[in-house]
């Protein structure tokens, strides 16, 4: 009788220990504690891209990661907050813009607001206006959806989406 006791008394013993192994190990599964595990979060996000840099810095006295990564024409940027490895920011910027379709007609504001609201379902415009950049015509479209705000960024002349922003409400 005392070997099933002794047994059972130890089973329970591991039992007990891996579960609170397992629950500390998940608790502090969302951290991002180096550059490696910034670089491996970003990458889940972009596969295939190539990690162009990674920076840390604090915002708010909290320690955050960027990282800069490089895919198919296009610049992304995202922010991790490093206590529990939440996206914070995420963007991305085509480089190279070509100014093909000059000649063309602009798009009218209510086009592009259109297709903003396409691009992010729900949203509430707060402005769309007009801009150059690089000698192309573009319109900056600013959005806000949830604790979310976005930047959108479309070619006035063809309707392409240059660039796309959003971040979280600090």
């Amino acid at each position: 009788m005392k070997k099933i006791s002794m047994k059972t008394t130890i089973c329970i013993m591991l039992f007990v220990t891996s579960f609170l192994m397992l629950s500390f190990t998940t608790a502090n599964a969302g951290q991002i504690k180096n550059r490696s595990q910034a670089k491996a979060a970003a990458l889940k996000k972009v596969p295939s891209a190539t990690v162009m840099e990674i920076d840390t810095d604090n915002e708010y006295g909290k320690l955050i990661y960027e990282v800069e990564l490089y895919k198919a024409g296009k610049e992304y940027n995202l922010t991790y907050l490093a206590s529990n490895g939440k996206l914070l920011e995420y963007s991305w910027e085509i480089k190279n813009i070509s100014n093909a379709g000059s000649n063309k007609k602009s798009l009218t504001k209510t086009q592009i607001k259109k297709k903003a609201l396409n691009k992010v379902k729900n949203a509430t415009v707060k402005s769309v206006f007009l801009t150059y950049d690089d000698g192309i015509e573009q319109y900056e479209v600013k959005l806000k959806k949830g604790n979310k705000k976005y930047d959108l960024v479309y070619n006035s002349k063809t309707g392409k989406l240059l660039e796309y922003d959003w971040e979280i409400f600090k």
